[in-house]
């Protein structure tokens, strides 16, 4: 009879071997109107994407997103607002186009238009080799003219 040696560190090596980030998700809004947040993480060749959570000023939501893998994207559209006389709307998210459905999403297809959707601009965080694979606490803070962005490790 053949006997498996396995070493804890082997075993630790193998369930981190492509093991997603187990990541609790946190959005503040630092804006002065609600706004509307979607994530999305590559899966292979697709990406995996929801929302939108929506988030009042001045309050941070705890999301229920499962992200796997090193890359988060996110995007986020404010609530019309006025600002010197005139109606605004704020948009975060400048770097990949996803396609989303403008009512509450989830789906596994978002690189492609599919009846219904429309693209949307997606800004990413790339997690550090010491990151990836490990529990983290994901913090985004949305404000005029940028995202804050805290990453700690559980």
């Amino acid at each position: 009879m053949r006997r498996l040696v396995v070493t804890v560190a082997a075993v630790a090596a193998w369930l981190s071997f492509g093991a997603a980030a187990r990541a609790d998700i946190s959005v503040c809004n630092d804006f002065g109107a609600t706004i509307h947040v979607a994530l999305a993480y590559p899966n292979g060749d697709k990406f995996t994407a929801a929302g939108w959570w929506s988030v009042d000023p001045g309050k941070c939501l705890d999301v229920n997103f499962s992200f796997s893998g090193a890359t988060l994207y996110y995007s986020a559209d404010s609530d019309d607002y006025k600002e010197g006389g005139r109606t605004h709307r704020y948009h975060w998210g400048n770097q990949k186009k996803l396609y989303v459905s403008a009512k509450k999403f989830d789906t596994d297809e978002a690189e492609r238009h599919r009846r219904g959707s429309q693209g949307q601009m997606f800004s990413s965080l790339q997690l550090t080799d010491q990151q990836q694979g490990k529990p983290l606490q994901i913090t985004l803070h949305f404000q005029e003219g940028s995202t804050s962005i805290n990453v700690k490790i559980k």
